[in-house]
């Protein structure tokens, strides 16, 4: 059975971590339904977690270094100060998650659906955000320094104070880079370019 570095503190997060590793290890598939649970104290390294359900579970400062969440959903999840450094997380959702300082450092972020989401402060350095769609996000303050993008969406989106050296590949626009201030095309290239990102600006 998958190890756990620290249980939830909460009883019924526990107990549904617990249930879903025990069917795990007879063979039985299933994703962990964590819906809505408090997973507060909870270190997560490495465990295979793919379309795991932690919609609108409390998440604040949990460990998911290296965990494969694949297909997993965070939608209005408050996950806050979360570790997600070098995670496999293609195609999950993040949808109005809130999750001012948390971190994806080297995350492998392929086509995640972040739209709407509180990402203030994240840190997604050296991070691969292909496909991520960050539409209508809050990423002041970011950290996207060495991030590989790849037709990512930043569709009205707000990158004010956003560090940027590094940061490569080609990113569909337009986004908000001071208040009041909203580039596209050329001029947002130009932005990109005096922050230190190489970035092409891309049709949708």
């Amino acid at each position: 059975m998958m190890e756990v570095r620290r249980w939830p503190t909460g009883g019924s997060a526990a107990a549904a971590l617990r249930l879903y590793l025990e069917r795990a290890a007879q063979g039985v598939s299933g994703p962990l339904n964590a819906f809505g649970l408090d997973f507060t104290g909870a270190e997560l390294n490495g465990l295979t977690l793919k379309s795991a359900n932690f919609a609108e579970s409390v998440l604040e400062g949990v460990v998911f270094d290296e965990c494969v969440l694949n297909r997993a959903d965070f939608t209005s999840a408050k996950i806050m100060r979360c570790r997600f450094d070098k995670v496999e997380m293609m195609g999950a959702d993040l949808m109005l998650a809130k999750g001012r300082q948390a971190s994806f450092v080297g995350a492998w972020l392929s086509g995640t659906e972040a739209q709407n989401a509180d990402l203030r402060e994240a840190d997604f350095r050296r991070a691969f955000l292909g496909g991520v769609d960050f539409s209508e996000s809050d990423l002041g303050g970011a950290d996207l320094r060495g991030a590989e993008l790849e037709r990512t969406f930043f569709m009205a989106s707000s990158l004010i104070g956003v560090r940027l050296q590094g940061a490569t590949g080609t990113l569909i626009g337009p986004c908000v880079v001071a208040p009041d201030v909203e580039l596209s095309g050329q001029e947002l290239e130009k932005w990109m370019a005096s922050h230190g990102a190489t970035v092409s600006v891309v049709a949708p």
